[in-house]
């Protein structure tokens, strides 16, 4: 499974919209078969490439520009040996729809524009007269509309999407933010109340047992238990106090997405929601990890993009923080970031794993559900 979501299947985080494309493969398909001639197994291995590079170009990796380059090509050559200029809609809906910076996008959509030009200019000669009738032409400028304004409304949808799901995410926060905020309101007031009525029945009992003197030989003795009791009940208040006071995901996820849009670094939550039922230990843990991986993202790695996916396999909880960025190379001894998020993992009784390239930066946090239950 990991093979294929690796590298068959496109990212989780585009949902089923690459796969939308794939369905008009029918018609090359149906052109090429039987593949009973050369050039139909040329034509065919032609296409694989395509769709392999159609596929990786949606892992938003260094090697970008090779796949969606790679796709102008191909889409040139197959225009030319089979006339399949609509596979320029693959490659012109998947610029529309990859979290690219303007410039970056710009620089795609110039490169798609060009292979475009090129396209219909080698179908215009090789139609000749016959393209300029009545009914070529009318079909041709339709066509071509179509596929001029394909990365531009591609680009439009996935901006409107991601800022939904951006503002469905940050909702969410805010929402789970308003609930502990009546938390602790809660906790300040068991604290101003109960706190302080257990205090003075502590100071009172240990007054009477030096005060009282009828049956001085039993009372002292209960009075203490009195005493201890109160005690014990004003530490259970203190540590219920600071539960409550803990950290969430959702208060970190709040102050996380302020800090990147700061340094203009897009965020991608995946599966945020589940962490509401998540243990409040268990958030504090990684509401702390994702501080500091946060921190290290803006700080050294020169990403642009920033995805977060929380999980639960089996009976641990997992998150992983992965960038686009330069990656790192040998830790410095003074550097405490990476090895502070391993000791917190560590110390909850989980782990943490990093792996570290020229694409990128991923770090794995896994926490036992059985410590928290």
């Amino acid at each position: 499974m990991k093979f294929l979501q690796k590298n068959i299947l496109f990212p989780k985080r585009f949902g089923f919209y690459p796969y939308f494309w794939l369905i008009w493969l029918i018609f090359p398909l149906t052109t090429l078969w039987p593949f009973n001639t050369a050039h139909k197994i040329i034509s065919g291995i032609l296409l694989a490439i395509f769709i392999w590079f159609y596929r990786n170009g949606y892992s938003v990796t260094k090697t970008l520009p090779l796949w969606i380059y790679g796709q102008y090509l191909l889409c040139l050559i197959l225009t030319i040996t089979n006339a399949w200029v609509y596979l320029t809609l693959f490659t012109a809906w998947e610029i529309g729809s990859l979290p690219l910076s303007k410039p970056k996008f710009r620089y795609y959509l110039v490169g798609y524009y060009v292979t475009l030009g090129l396209c219909f200019a080698w179908m215009a000669t090789q139609a000749g007269a016959n393209f300029f009738t009545a009914d070529n032409v009318g079909n041709g400028l339709v066509m071509m509309l179509f596929e001029i304004l394909s990365p531009l409304g591609g680009k439009s949808i996935s901006n409107s999407y991601r800022r939904s799901q951006e503002l469905r995410a940050q909702n969410s926060r805010y929402a789970d933010v308003i609930k502990r905020g009546e938390r602790e309101r809660i906790a300040r007031d068991l604290h101003d109340t109960l706190g302080q009525s257990f205090s003075t029945i502590t100071v009172k009992a240990e007054l009477a047992s030096k005060l009282l003197e009828k049956k001085p030989d039993q009372v002292p003795a209960e009075l203490k238990e009195i005493a201890a009791a109160s005690r014990n009940n004003l530490q259970l208040v203190r540590q219920i106090v600071t539960g409550l006071r803990q950290l969430s995901i959702a208060e970190m996820m709040i102050e996380v997405a302020d800090s990147l849009k700061a340094s203009q670094i897009d965020l991608e939550t995946i599966n945020e929601e589940m962490t509401n039922s998540w243990p409040a230990k268990t958030q504090n843990v990684v509401a702390e990890v994702l501080r500091e991986a946060v921190t290290n993202v803006i700080n050294y790695s020169h990403a642009n993009q920033l995805w977060v996916t929380f999980d639960e396999v089996n009976n641990n909880y997992q998150v992983e923080i992965t960038d686009n960025g330069v990656g790192y190379g040998e830790v410095r001894k003074n550097a405490h970031g990476i090895s502070g998020m391993k000791e917190r993992a560590t110390i909850a009784g989980g782990h943490l794993e990093t792996k570290t390239g020229r694409n990128g930066t991923a770090i794995k946090l896994t926490l036992p559900k059985e410590t928290d239950e």
